[in-house]
């Protein structure tokens, strides 16, 4: 069951081949952002290692408010709601015929070029077009509903249309962990990474952005680093050996405050490390126009950060042999 549990970020096919709708709900809702939050999922993270026990004796015990906490809240900068979905009726194929939730497209993003068009059926989904927009997702081909709009391969979220994104389906992100080993007070090595505070939600994130039409997803990664954590100040040339050693921490669909029925953000996660400890040594960091400011951040217990990013920094941790709650 531990196996089980340590591949909660693997794609909904693994959920559906291991048969974990019919286990307690509640672990699958780690990744539903529109049903539970942020700290109920930290929650389960934090005591993963306690085993099937632990878990059932969670869910016996949580309430509705606790696993609806998220339908509570606005969506992002609007006064829409979703509407609440129970746990059992997330799944497109769960027979839910009275579902109607609000059909909901920011209007700052109607008419961008950035976005697409208001109707879905222009566009060939579950490929990469001919503008080069990588429309593919991560978790296998996805479906469409009766009017063509994608639908998210994680089920429903109580809210239909696009919010705040710009794309139909899959909306693909990158985001870089760029981390060093600093000497604490103690003599030991202390791992560290670089983190922004976002201008949007004054959350604390990891550096990252969309990736453009045709770019690479690491390319993506470092150029959203430059902008936001250096403001584009500092010379290729002098971080030209990290880029080159990027690891991949993550690639797939992550639980984002955007994502919605038709629209959901999927993201490539990729840790740039100084293995000399001296390239970042005397980094300027100055954060970009996307950002309030940028700082080193010490990998610890407790750490919460914007959206899934709690998730990818533990992961990160443990590529490190670090292994935090």
């Amino acid at each position: 069951m531990l196996k089980l549990i340590s591949k909660i970020n693997q794609p909904l096919r693994y959920f559906q081949q291991v048969k974990f709708y019919n286990f307690p709900n509640l672990i699958r809702e780690k990744y539903n952002t529109r049903i539970s939050t942020r700290e109920f999922r930290d929650e389960i993270s934090t005591h993963e290692d306690k085993g099937i026990n632990w878990l059932t004796k969670l869910w016996n015990s949580c309430s509705d408010k606790m696993v609806h906490g998220q339908n509570a809240k606005p969506y992002l900068r609007s006064r829409v709601y979703r509407i609440p979905v129970k746990d059992d009726q997330v799944p497109w194929d769960s027979g839910e015929c009275s579902y109607s939730p609000k059909d909901y497209t920011a209007k700052t993003v109607y008419g961008k070029t950035w976005a697409d068009h208001e109707d879905p059926c222009i566009y060939t989904f579950n490929q990469e077009d001919d503008d080069g927009i990588n429309r593919l997702s991560f978790n296998g081909v996805y479906s469409l509903d009766s009017t063509g709009r994608p639908l998210n391969p994680f089920g429903r979220t109580g809210l239909r249309g696009r919010g705040v994104l710009g794309k139909w389906g899959p909306n693909h992100a990158a985001d870089a962990i760029v981390s060093r080993y600093v000497i604490g007070e103690n003599g030991r090595q202390i791992l560290q990474f670089v983190a922004i505070v976002r201008n949007d939600t004054e959350d604390l994130a990891i550096p990252g952005g969309m990736i453009d039409p045709g770019e690479d997803a690491r390319e993506a990664a470092i150029r959203e680093f430059h902008e936001e954590a250096l403001s584009n100040n500092v010379l290729d040339e002098k971080l030209s050996s990290i880029w080159k050693n990027g690891k991949t921490v993550y690639q797939g669909y992550v639980d984002d405050p955007r994502n919605t029925d038709n629209s959901w953000m999927e993201t490539s996660c990729f840790n740039f490390h100084d293995t000399t400890e001296n390239l970042l040594k005397d980094l300027n960091l100055k954060a970009g126009s996307d950002a309030k400011f940028a700082k080193w951040i010490t990998v610890e217990n407790g750490l919460k950060l914007y959206a899934s990013h709690t998730y990818l920094v533990k992961l990160f941790a443990k590529m490190h042999d670090i292994h935090i709650d």
